[in-house]
Protein backbone atom coordinates (compact mmCIF):
# COMPACT_ATOMS: atom_id res chain seq x y z
CA UNK A 1 0.00 0.00 0.00
CA UNK A 2 2.81 2.38 0.85
CA UNK A 3 4.50 1.87 -2.52
CA UNK A 4 1.26 2.40 -4.44
CA UNK A 5 0.68 5.65 -2.53
CA UNK A 6 4.20 7.00 -3.02
CA UNK A 7 4.29 6.60 -6.80
CA UNK A 8 1.41 9.06 -7.55
CA UNK A 9 3.01 11.55 -5.15
CA UNK A 10 6.30 11.32 -7.03
CA UNK A 11 4.53 11.74 -10.36
CA UNK A 12 2.65 14.80 -9.11
CA UNK A 13 5.92 16.23 -7.78
CA UNK A 14 7.58 15.66 -11.16
CA UNK A 15 4.64 17.33 -12.91
CA UNK A 16 4.93 20.29 -10.51
CA UNK A 17 8.66 20.54 -11.20
CA UNK A 18 8.08 20.33 -14.97
CA UNK A 19 5.44 23.09 -14.73
CA UNK A 20 7.86 25.26 -12.74
CA UNK A 21 10.60 24.61 -15.31
CA UNK A 22 8.23 25.51 -18.16
CA UNK A 23 7.21 28.73 -16.39
CA UNK A 24 10.83 29.73 -15.78
CA UNK A 25 11.71 28.96 -19.42
CA UNK A 26 8.78 31.11 -20.61
CA UNK A 27 9.77 33.95 -18.26
CA UNK A 28 13.43 33.85 -19.29
CA UNK A 29 12.40 33.59 -22.93
CA UNK A 30 10.17 36.65 -22.61
CA UNK A 31 12.97 38.58 -20.87
CA UNK A 32 15.44 37.50 -23.56
CA UNK A 33 13.07 38.54 -26.37
CA UNK A 34 12.30 41.87 -24.67
CA UNK A 35 16.00 42.55 -24.08
CA UNK A 36 16.83 41.53 -27.65
CA UNK A 37 14.16 43.88 -29.03
CA UNK A 38 15.23 46.76 -26.76
CA UNK A 39 18.96 46.39 -27.44
CA UNK A 40 18.29 45.59 -31.09
CA UNK A 41 16.35 48.84 -31.55
CA UNK A 42 19.05 50.79 -29.72
CA UNK A 43 21.89 49.30 -31.77
CA UNK A 44 20.18 49.06 -35.17
CA UNK A 45 21.17 51.40 -37.97
CA UNK A 46 17.80 50.68 -39.63
CA UNK A 47 15.22 50.36 -36.79
CA UNK A 48 12.32 50.45 -39.27
CA UNK A 49 13.30 46.98 -40.55
CA UNK A 50 12.49 45.34 -37.21
CA UNK A 51 9.18 47.12 -36.61
CA UNK A 52 7.15 44.78 -38.90
CA UNK A 53 8.38 41.89 -36.72
CA UNK A 54 7.38 43.65 -33.48
CA UNK A 55 3.87 44.67 -34.56
CA UNK A 56 2.46 41.09 -34.79
CA UNK A 57 3.83 40.30 -31.30
CA UNK A 58 2.01 43.25 -29.74
CA UNK A 59 -1.35 42.31 -31.26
Amino acid sequence: MMHSRRKPMEKSQYKYIIILMAKTIVVFGAIAIAGYLIFGHNNDVHPLENKPMVVPLLR
